[in-house]
């Protein structure tokens, strides 16, 4: 992400997402991420998955087999449930293709991502 300003999910919502898309997400993907933390949480017994909690996103990954296929599945039925903001540039196999995400409270565009030099160092 190059820009972050308090992503966040429900763990409900998360715990819906994980089941309703299990087999259609990228093999690394952030909900993942957020699943073996609140696992970690609710073991520990600091958490329960009825808990009215809104879990940060620090990484939004999205990457690996899968990745390029399902990036619809990410916009148009995860984004929705995500709140804050968030700027994230997604660089697709070998670089060839980059994509540019702006998440503002469950609305996704897509930007043109500029690359430059700046001053000489």
């Amino acid at each position: 992400m190059l820009a972050n300003d308090n992503l966040r999910m429900s763990i409900g919502r998360l715990r819906e997402l994980s089941i309703q898309l299990e087999d259609h997400l990228p093999e690394d993907n952030f909900l993942a991420s957020l699943n073996k933390e609140v696992t970690k949480r609710i073991a520990a017994h600091r958490l329960d998955y009825h808990d009215n909690v809104e879990l940060p996103i620090d990484r939004l990954t999205w990457r690996g087999e899968g990745s390029g296929h399902s990036f619809n599945i990410l916009i148009e039925k995860i984004v929705p449930h995500l709140f804050g903001s968030a700027d994230v540039v997604f660089i697709w196999e070998g670089g060839d293709s980059i994509t540019g995400l702006r998440i503002v409270n469950g609305v996704a565009t897509t930007h043109e991502v500029i690359k430059s030099l700046g001053k000489q160092l």
